[in-house]
């Protein structure tokens, strides 16, 4: 990596390295919304967003409405970005050739060798390096997180945190403003909750969910984030396992939530926790909610 970091500044390019997976995989497959990135290249959330906003900063990407769905955002190459793949693309074509001649003349069969890492098969083990390093950091990273609830200290971070990810998706309609801007009023003077997951060790607020109650013995789960940099750490279970404890201490016997099926790992942790597809409701508040789910509290 370090020695192609060098070619390209011996060429005179100004590409890095750590671009070239985002930025071929949206010149072969076209405008992508990130969430989608991520999961075609198999990395991380975050790492997509850090390298796409490089990018962006260096004229290559930009962020567009999607033509099929307006609400949706995805990311381009420009024509700028189209004319750096021309001039570049025959560089890539001759490091690809020089890796090949290297690892030839080493006697070693680079990708097979990848391949055997990547298989979680690897002896009797049935766990990847990858596996068994986030599975350390995760439970080191959890046991300094701690579930709060709202004071009006906090009042910022959960307006913050909730219209990044409404805006990366979606925007942010009235409902979401009355909620945001006036969480006391519209969700805790009614009976409701709003929680947060703080890092004790740098006090830095990492996510936040809420619970409104509709006193008719039903709940509804809304506005649940995670700051980008945290997910991957089993935030969103904490805080919905919070809020479904806290529906229980209220009395509630059912506990609804309204999401969107784009969000994948969102239905993942929903399902996993017990939630069940039901109706939609023809009287939402919220366009974007095309799934709608339950859990029957015991």
């Amino acid at each position: 990596m370090l020695d192609t970091q060098k070619v390209y500044q011996q060429v005179g390019s100004k590409f890095e390295p750590r671009w070239f997976p985002v930025f071929m995989y949206l010149y072969e497959k076209g405008p992508t919304a990130v969430k989608d990135i991520a999961q075609g290249l198999g990395v991380t959330h975050p790492a997509v967003t850090q390298i796409a906003n490089e990018l962006t900063s260096n004229g290559m990407l930009a962020t567009y409405r999607d033509t099929k769905d307006r609400r949706k955002r995805v990311l381009a190459i420009t024509a700028q970005g189209k004319q750096v793949y021309v001039e570049t693309e025959p560089l890539w074509r001759q490091l690809d050739r020089v890796m090949h001649d290297l690892t030839q003349a080493a006697g070693l069969d680079l990708k097979t060798l990848i391949d055997s890492l990547e298989n979680p098969q690897i002896g009797t083990s049935t766990k990847s390096f990858l596996d068994r390093f986030l599975e350390g950091e995760i439970n080191r990273a959890q046991s300094n997180i701690e579930i709060i609830d709202f004071t009006p200290a906090y009042a910022q971070a959960f307006s913050d945190l909730n219209r990044r990810w409404i805006e990366e998706f979606f925007e942010v309609v009235e409902a979401d403003e009355r909620q945001l801007n006036s969480p006391e009023e519209s969700i805790i003077y009614p009976g409701g909750a709003v929680i947060f997951a703080k890092d004790q060790r740098t006090d830095q607020v990492l996510g936040t969910a809420a619970l409104i109650n509709h006193h008719d013995g039903t709940g509804e789960l809304v506005k649940m984030a995670v700051d980008g940099p945290a997910q991957g750490r089993k935030i969103g279970r904490m805080l919905a396992e919070a809020i479904i404890e806290r529906a229980r201490v209220r009395g509630m016997k059912e506990l609804y939530l309204e999401t969107n099926s784009q969000l994948i790992p969102a239905m993942n942790l929903y399902l996993r926790l017990g939630f069940e597809a039901v109706e939609l409701d023809p009287d939402s508040d919220f366009s974007r909610a095309d799934v709608r789910m339950r859990m029957l509290l015991k």
